[in-house]
């Protein structure tokens, strides 16, 4: 399992075992809306992520290190001092995950290990960096951000689902809708995953594409 910003808490989850169930309970509880209160630091960003996310993070922590999980994961985060990606395999898995959403400007960098990291969507918007290039992957695009963004182009046996025009919603309306966007998003890709192959879009040698064409409403 790999991923960055959302993606990597969605990874994360799976590489606890968590049941669909545990995942819409999770929503309930993710994020603490009412501690998005200004930070006033010298530090660029107007909110704490670990204040924000850590009491819903760590209530839905199996497991307190990304190697204890039950399947193998990788987290990516963009470490502001190389300028570069890196990937966390190992080591506190609620820090490594407030690091990968740290949304540069809204949110302060998370300090882990004395580096200052940023969203890993940065530099490695598809999550993909903690897989081997040549790994039979089935990456989820879940973004509107162009797919060309992403590494897919790198990897000689990886599919693609992309599904486009998924909700927006703000972390003020995650509670109240978030269900419902999870619900339409693994709706979409029920129905990717049932799509015959011939539907889908070849690029390549094991390299296929297929994404939703109709544009989702809550």
């Amino acid at each position: 399992m790999s991923g960055s910003s959302a993606g990597a808490v969605i990874a994360s989850l799976y590489a606890q075992d968590f049941s669909i169930e545990e995942m819409l309970e999770w929503l309930e509880f993710f994020p603490n809306v009412e501690a998005f209160v200004p930070s006033f630091s010298s530090s660029p960003g107007i909110f704490d992520i670990m204040k924000v996310s850590s009491g819903s993070l760590s209530k839905f922590a199996k497991y307190p290190k990304i190697e204890d999980c039950p399947k193998k994961l990788a987290i990516s985060a963009f470490n502001v001092l190389t300028l570069e990606t890196e990937v966390m395999r190992e080591g506190d898995l609620v820090s490594a995950l407030a690091a990968s959403m740290a949304v540069p400007l809204l949110f302060k960098p998370v300090i882990r290990g004395g580096t200052p990291y940023l969203d890993g969507f940065v530099g490695d918007v598809g999550g993909l960096e903690g897989i081997e290039r040549d790994y039979p992957t089935l990456y989820f695009h879940a973004t509107d951000t162009p797919l060309s963004l992403s590494l897919i182009s790198h990897f000689s046996n990886i599919v693609t689902l992309s599904c486009k025009h998924l909700p927006i919603i703000t972390p003020w309306d995650l509670r109240e809708q978030g269900d419902r966007s999870f619900n339409k998003g693994r709706d979409l890709m029920e129905s990717l995953l049932s799509s015959p192959l011939s539907s889908l879009d070849h690029r390549g040698k094991d390299n296929f594409v297929y994404e939703s064409k109709e544009r989702s409403r809550l």
